[in-house]
């Protein structure tokens, strides 16, 4: 938060003194109050003219330059605040914008995922996974943020200029800031390896296994570093919220370098997912127009890349951020919507797979076989009644038998449960595996009658 002594231009005071509001000219504080009057001075404004005083490049720039020199932190928001006040500059607040997003993006991601859990909980035959484990963790470690966002980042500054914030307001915010961040570490891990798992659930091949293997080792620590990273990132921790006034003693790391990285790396990560997927695709036996149809779920992953990197560049503008609690909104923004995003992504194919239940002849397979890749996702093998099976009646008695008396007649009668022709669908998409090519084992059941006559 050292971003906090870099101020913005600090306007001038001359517009206090012709309107003889002597509260607010007994208010500025000592330090500033000769920085104002010599970039006055300087830029050769009349004091009377609030208009020059107020616009006047110069002015701010000057003024600036020497309430930073000389002025402390407090003390120069203070001076930053009655300036700004007497020379009418609006009261910004986009508060509320930030609250809204938060709401109707964490609502969707929760409908999202409980829906993934319910169907597959009381609809599927499907057992749950570390993919819906790790996208439940995501959930609930994404549950916090939304609380502090809304009753403690938002009424202590969140959206505002950060003079316009009380000092005691400031130095909660940052500590809000402080927990929300190794949140954001915590979720983003387990939001990449809910989407591994799952990859690990419907793709077989060894080497494409040993990668995803890899990958969600890298993510588990990677996540674990950052965690820690973030919570011991100043010493004594509290120095972290402390710091900003340059009143507390301690130390921090690099800060902006830690975000940068976890950024970087995030983002590296979602195109290695990504690639996995859309490689094997492109190898599979399947039609062109499944092909595309299975690509642009996995494509759709994109947007949530799109948007770390639209992340990382508020990042890097916070840096240099000379009002943090107005700029951190937009941190805070496509935070939100990454994460929320993710959430939803990760859910898709457990909601295709509905969809596909529900909308068959819409979104089912017209194919009569079944063929699935690996495990699937939805791999039950279920009992058809209707029009969805069929009984085949095998019998042995009209084999032509041996003109003897003695003879033995052996019958057997089996039920032969047909795969229904949309459970392709179900498991995501049909295929087969090239290099290491299954049947998929159908479920028969058969009952015998054996009978012997002694003729």
């Amino acid at each position: 938060m050292k971003a906090l002594a870099l101020l913005l231009p600090v306007l001038a005071w001359s517009p206090i003194v012709t309107a003889q509001n002597d509260s607010l000219v007994s208010s500025i504080p000592q330090c500033a109050q000769s920085c104002l009057a010599t970039a006055i001075v300087a830029a050769g404004c009349a004091p009377a003219n609030q208009t020059c005083i107020c616009t006047n490049i110069q002015v701010q720039k000057e003024t600036e330059d020497c309430v930073i020199r000389s002025c402390p932190i407090r003390q120069a928001l203070t001076t930053k605040n009655i300036t700004a006040t007497a020379c009418d500059v609006p009261v910004r607040v986009k508060g509320d914008m930030i609250r809204v997003s938060n709401i109707v993006l964490s609502v969707v991601s929760a409908l999202a995922a409980v829906t993934r859990i319910v169907h597959k909980q009381m609809f599927s035959a499907a057992s749950l996974g570390w993919d819906d484990y790790f996208i439940i963790a995501a959930l609930v470690s994404g549950i916090p943020p939304i609380i502090i966002v809304d009753r403690g980042s938002i009424p202590n500054g969140l959206g505002r200029d950060v003079w316009t914030v009380p000092h005691e307001s400031i130095t909660n915010f940052v500590h809000f800031v402080y927990t929300m961040e190794i949140l954001y570490f915590l979720q983003n891990a387990l939001i990449k390896l809910s989407l591994l798992f799952f990859l690990l659930r419907i793709f077989p091949k060894p080497i494409i296994r040993k990668l995803i293997w890899a990958a969600v080792g890298f993510t588990a620590l990677w996540g674990v570093a950052s965690v820690l990273a973030g919570i011991f990132q100043c010493h004594p921790i509290s120095f972290y919220w402390k710091s900003w006034d340059h009143e507390t003693p301690g130390k921090c790391i690099n800060i902006n370098a830690l975000n940068w990285s976890n950024a970087i790396i995030s983002i590296l990560l979602d195109i290695w997912m990504l690639a996995i997927p859309l490689y094997e695709v492109s190898h599979i036996q399947l039609s062109w127009r499944k092909k595309l149809g299975v690509a642009c779920m996995f494509f759709v992953g994109t947007f949530v890349t799109v948007v770390s990197a639209l992340r990382l560049q508020s990042l890097v503008h916070f840096a240099t951020s000379r009002n943090p609690t107005w700029d951190s909104t937009d941190i805070i923004y496509w935070s939100n919507i990454e994460q929320n995003v993710g959430i939803v992504c990760a859910c898709m194919p457990a909601i295709r797979v509905m969809l596909v239940q529900m909308f068959p002849r819409i979104l089912g397979s017209r194919r009569g076989t079944t063929r699935q890749y690996g495990s699937g996702y939805d791999s039950r093998k279920t009992r058809m009644g209707g029009d969805a099976s069929a009984m085949s009646n095998l019998s042995t008695k009209d084999i032509a038998r041996p003109n003897n008396v003695h003879t033995i007649s052996y019958s057997k009668t089996f039920d032969v449960q047909h795969q229904n022709a949309d459970s392709d669908e179900r498991a995501l998409f049909e295929m087969q595996v090239y290099g290491d090519r299954r049947t998929p084992q159908t479920r028969n059941s058969s009952t015998s009658e054996i009978s012997l006559q002694l003729r």
